[in-house]
């Protein structure tokens, strides 16, 4: 059985954009390091701006000092969605050391989206974006063969 990835993302270099879905379980290491590496990426456009969606992970505490040290004095916004309060709360503290980063509830993501300066007419190809991201981390539906009682003959 093939494991289902923690965290999927993409880079939408046409809107400087970097967007990141996550279910509860936190990233693996491999997948993390991908990340960083798309995340250099983005940020040597001096316009980085990043949408992270969270069902509620979060980096692990080597992951975040990997995120820090990337980050540290580049310029760049980051919006957090998340329905888990924690999640938020733990952006809140953190937007007290870095305050480009804001958290939202999943109903604000017009609020998120403006917060990233999101044009009107980007945003639903990134809602899109979103839904892809997430049938990513989806199982597939199981496949059933059903045979009539007469083929089992």
């Amino acid at each position: 059985m093939i494991p289902l990835p923690n965290l999927v993302f993409t880079y939408l270099p046409n809107l400087y954009l970097l967007i990141s879905y996550q279910l509860e379980t936190a990233a693996t290491d491999v997948e993390w390091d991908a990340y960083i590496v798309t995340m250099a990426t983005a940020l040597r456009s001096g316009q980085c701006r990043s949408l992270v969606v969270t069902e509620g992970a979060h980096p692990t505490r080597e992951q975040q000092q990997r995120m820090i040290a990337l980050v540290k004095g580049k310029p760049g916004r980051t919006a957090v969605l998340s329905a888990v309060s924690g999640v938020r709360f733990v952006v809140s503290v953190y937007a007290l050391m870095k305050r480009d980063i804001r958290a939202y509830a999943p109903r604000e993501y017009e609020a998120a989206f403006t917060y990233l300066d999101l044009a009107a007419v980007e945003r639903p190809g990134v809602l899109g974006i979103i839904d892809r991201l997430r049938e990513k981390l989806d199982p597939p539906e199981p496949v059933t063969v059903r045979r009539k009682r007469s083929e089992l003959r």
